[in-house]
């Protein structure tokens, strides 16, 4: 008879990616998922392999993983009916996104939605990377270098391009005769520009900010010079601000990430994210 503690283990390992990941999702030591993994292996034979950080089915594996991924939905959906509470949609992203995108639409999703429960949490990429890994999140909306994740989420993903802006007439061929304020402390977009162009052109940040819309305030009254995605400077008046492009070496992406056996988060994907 199949151990389905073992079996669970198993399906951690397979969707989050590592021993340690499954251990903390189930409040396991990392001994205790490692010997569920053996004990299965001894019973049914090899059912992966870990090639350059991923876990590779086999044929076996997968079968396996079908299984247990079938029984833990239909747990989680009877659990549902016995304990019936409000749906809840849980979105990580952040602030620019939060500001510039997922506002006005999040409006017209809830109207549509009004008995789903829709939390927002607003961190750095990193951090919401993990909080999905660990099922604290139904979802995320990041903007990034190319996410590698565990074959079990679904990936959206659109090339971004940023524009340097300023209210004065930018020359892009003096930058260090600006000054030069950045926003979204520890966004990865900032931490990529100061380690580049930092670097080349002597630029010198001057004065950090939290958001969006206090470095908009800031160029307004001044001119000093930003560096930002363009899905924040596409919904700023051209008549006021002058930009330019400015390119990395490194792409970014707006990304959308989630489980795509999450029908919420598949549900939001469809009429939300599709359409921006």
């Amino acid at each position: 008879m199949m151990n389905i503690v073992y079996l669970t283990s198993f399906y951690y390992l397979v969707k989050l990616g590592s021993v340690s990941k499954a251990a903390e999702k189930l409040t396991y030591a990392q001994s205790t998922v490692s010997y569920h993994l053996k004990s299965l292996q001894n019973d049914y034979g090899l059912l992966y392999v870990k090639k350059a950080g991923n876990i590779d089915l086999t044929e076996k594996g997968q079968l396996i993983f079908e299984f247990i991924e079938e029984f833990i939905e239909k747990e989680e959906k009877l659990q549902k009916k016995i304990n019936p509470t409000q749906d809840t949609l849980r979105i990580g992203t952040i602030s620019s996104i939060m500001t510039f995108i997922l506002t006005e639409k999040l409006a017209g999703f809830r109207r549509s939605n009004q008995q789903l429960k829709i939390e927002i949490v607003l961190k750095e990429e990193s951090q919401l990377i993990d909080m999905l890994l660990n099922d604290q999140l139904d979802c995320i909306y990041i903007f990034d270098e190319k996410i590698d994740i565990a074959s079990a989420y679904s990936v959206s993903k659109k090339e971004v391009p940023f524009d340097l802006i300023s209210k004065g007439m930018l020359d892009i061929e003096h930058l260090d005769e600006y000054r030069m304020i950045l926003t979204e402390k520890n966004c990865s977009y900032r931490a990529a520009f100061l380690k580049e162009w930092t670097f080349k052109e002597k630029v010198v940040v001057t004065l950090s900010l939290e958001s969006p819309k206090e470095i908009i305030r800031s160029l307004q009254a001044s001119n000093e010079m930003a560096f930002l995605p363009r899905y924040v400077t596409d919904q700023l008046p051209n008549a006021v601000f002058d930009r330019q492009e400015l390119i990395l070496d490194t792409p970014f992406y707006l990304q959308f990430i989630y489980d795509s056996k999450n029908s919420l988060a598949v549900d939001f994907f469809k009429k939300v994210i599709v359409e921006t």
